[in-house]
């Protein structure tokens, strides 16, 4: 989703000339809600614990095989700032057909099959964004992280590839 989308939908939700629909429709691309029912009811309001839980199910659980191929498209791997954060967005987008507009206009979404369904998207996509951000961070900080070469850029005095973002 481009800035300018985000920029109409947070528009959009206080819009008093919208229906309720319609400002509905525009708060499934900004809402918390979900999360903050998940973190209420599983989690007992701890945003820690949830993190705990999603970490520990990258790396000994249920996303555990499929963690490393969230970073295929990395730092490690390109050189273009901009080509792996349009892969991820199109790959997250894709839940918009897919779950995001299945829903009955008017319900309240925490409360319907809705919420039970976004709940496993929720936590792989949050997931993948930490994985993915931490693959960022250690290409940025840890001098023994490589990123890919560019022609004519050499390794620094640290080892580390000169990579512009």
């Amino acid at each position: 989703m481009s800035v300018t989308a985000i920029a109409n939908y947070t528009t959009r939700v206080v819009a008093e000339e919208l229906t309720t629909v319609e400002r509905q429709e525009a708060l499934k691309f900004l809402d918390t809600s979900l999360v903050e029912k998940l973190i209420a009811g599983q989690y007992n309001k701890s945003v820690i614990d949830w993190a705990d839980s999603l970490a520990s199910s990258i790396k000994n659980g249920e996303f555990k095989d499929s963690a490393p191929g969230w970073i295929s498209c990395s730092p490690t791997t390109s050189t273009d700032a901009l080509q792996c954060p349009l892969i991820w967005a199109k790959e997250s987008n894709g839940y918009d057909c897919s779950h995001v507009f299945n829903y009955a206009n008017g319900t309240d979404l925490c409360d319907t099959s809705y919420y039970k369904n976004a709940i496993p998207i929720i936590e792989s996509q949050i997931a993948k964004q930490g994985y993915r951000l931490a693959a960022w961070l250690n290409v940025l900080f840890d001098t023994t992280v490589k990123g890919p070469s560019k022609p004519g850029h050499e390794d620094d005095a640290a080892g580390r590839r000169d990579i512009k973002y």
